[in-house]
């Protein structure tokens, strides 16, 4: 299985099919219940879907799914829940993996090439004589499940999200000389197609790949000489259980610099363990060696703390182990739920991520407002205010609690104030800003 790297796909495909843009925000609470389809009042028949940081990362949006490698934001992406009835779908989600070559081989001038797998509902009934289920749909959106792939489709998906969406036939050389030193023939380019894909799309996915190398799983390949962007996996296999656990292999794939990519990577470690541990580092080696860096050049200063190792059965000992904040169970019919409303709600916001923000040199606050299960609440008003109390500016909450304070001007305060009026209150949250970052909020709340 190609683990997490195989989200990029999702990713490509959700944006480009209009099921997300680019501030949708999706909530991950650590662990969601999926329904048994045949009794879906039972919980104790229902299906956990863990993260792999297992207290959750909260609500996110497409760009941070991807750099911190949130299992939940694709489980629900992919395959629905009931705070996000308009998934992408197994059927999109399958043929958008076939346009970008898995399932299929590239053509590399090589024998004994493997295809891989696209698994669908007719190849399951077919193969197993089972039924297809949310759940396949779950594990084939973070590259588990029966989903199979090459390192060499990966790291071909990896060039075309690089290229802007072409898809190329792998070749071994570029030109083939002979003893005499004489060039006898020049192997062209060949283009397998063109992915139907926006450029601003496959942008917002590059931004999410660059973000997991400054911030996110990523993070050891953030040279200080060269911009990478990069996408972890760890993919767990049957083999003999290793403390209890499945074993895994590690991926990473990459391609660098980020603005004019040059080369495209990938690892994969058979067995090896955690991606983000493993592989990362080794790709690290090859990065340097590359652009004629020094193995021991320090990396870039990091613009957040890293997150602990990705992995599908975190450590006892690490942060990604410690117990959800909460278990979200599905309600057996979503579309007949209603939005939450915000009624006389008391709410304590908090900073969630600091990133960088290049298209603007004014900060710019973006955030949810989410109930005390993790749903997101519209309607909600808030203040942005330089500590006075005397409110600059407002917004509220649309679908999916989100809101957003564009252009805050660093040059009549370095510390401004977000709090909750209205509908509700919250002590103003005090945010030091500085220019050409973005900073994430969220605003929950604790009693109602």
């Amino acid at each position: 299985p190609p683990g997490s790297t195989f989200k990029l796909v999702s990713a490509s495909a959700a944006l480009q099919e209009g099921v997300i843009d680019d501030r949708t925000t999706i909530f991950d609470p650590g662990a969601i219940l999926l329904p048994n389809k045949y009794f879906p009042d039972d919980p104790k028949l229902a299906q956990p879907f863990f993260c792999w940081f297992r207290p959750g990362h909260g609500a996110l949006a497409i760009r941070e799914g991807i750099a911190q490698s949130c299992d939940t934001f694709f489980y629900k992406l992919d395959g629905g829940f009931s705070d996000f009835t308009t998934p992408l779908g197994q059927t999109l989600a399958s043929d958008y993996a076939k346009l970008f070559g898995y399932g299929a081989l590239t053509g590399i001038d090589l024998p004994g090439e493997a295809p891989g797998l696209v698994p669908d509902p007719t190849w399951k009934r077919k193969t197993l004589n089972e039924a297809w289920v949310t759940g396949d749909t779950y594990n084939m959106a973070i590259g588990q499940g029966f989903v199979l792939s090459t390192p060499l489709q990966v790291v071909n998906m990896t060039a075309t999200i690089a290229n802007g969406g072409t898809v190329y036939r792998p070749h071994l050389g570029r030109q083939i000389v002979n003893a005499a030193r004489t060039l006898t023939n020049t192997v062209a380019p060949q283009i397998i197609r063109k992915l139907p894909v926006e450029q601003k799309n496959l942008q917002i996915v590059r931004e999410g790949m660059r973000g997991a190398v400054t911030h996110g799983t990523s993070w050891k390949t953030n040279l200080a000489q060269v911009e990478v962007a990069g996408k972890t996996g760890t993919a767990e296999f049957f083999g003999p259980r290793i403390d209890g656990n499945l074993p895994t292999h590690a991926w990473f794939t990459a391609f660098a610099p980020y603005d004019k990519p040059k080369i495209a990577v990938v690892v994969f470690v058979a067995g090896g363990g955690e991606g983000s541990e493993v592989a990362v580092p080794v790709a690290a080696e090859i990065l340097k060696a590359f652009f004629n860096i020094p193995l021991d050049a320090p990396l870039a200063k990091p613009i957040a703390p890293p997150p602990p190792p990705e992995a599908r059965q975190p450590k006892a000992n690490s942060p990604a182990s410690a117990p959800p904040q909460q278990v979200q169970q599905a309600q057996p019919q979503p579309q007949t739920q209603p939005q939450p409303q915000p009624v006389a709600h008391r709410f304590v916001g908090q900073l969630a991520q600091v990133t960088e923000n290049n298209a603007s040199e004014r900060p710019v606050f973006v955030g949810t407002v989410v109930d005390s299960a993790g749903r997101g609440l519209s309607g909600v008003t808030l203040s942005l205010d330089t500590g006075n109390g005397n409110g600059v500016a407002t917004a509220t909450s649309v679908d999916g609690g989100t809101f957003r304070f564009n252009d805050i001007d660093f040059h009549i305060s370095t510390r401004w104030f977000v709090r909750v009026i209205g509908a509700g209150e919250s002590t103003g949250l005090a945010i030091d800003v500085a220019p050409y970052k973005q900073y994430r909020l969220v605003f929950t709340a604790t009693s109602q």
